[in-house]
């Protein structure tokens, strides 16, 4: 008999250290870190997908931080 488990993801993927060295270098090309970006959510995308998720989410990689939603929405305002 096989046993079904539930399990619900709630909140940010880890960043990949490419990506948090690619952020913390000012010389980094922003064209550069979009496409480091688009290549780890592809990849997340394409492990979820591959473990049967139903619903996917690009593991909000391109966020900064918690807070950093709230901050370019304050701007925009």
């Amino acid at each position: 008999m096989s046993i079904q488990y539930r399990a619900d993801h709630i909140g940010s993927f880890l960043r990949p250290a490419e990506i948090l060295v690619a952020r913390t270098n000012a010389s980094t090309d922003p064209s550069r870190l979009q496409a480091l970006e688009d290549d780890h959510i592809k990849r997340v995308l394409n492990e979820q997908k591959e473990l049967g998720f139903e619903i996917f989410t690009d593991g909000e990689l391109r966020r900064r931080n918690f807070m950093s939603d709230f901050y370019r929405r304050g701007r925009r305002l």
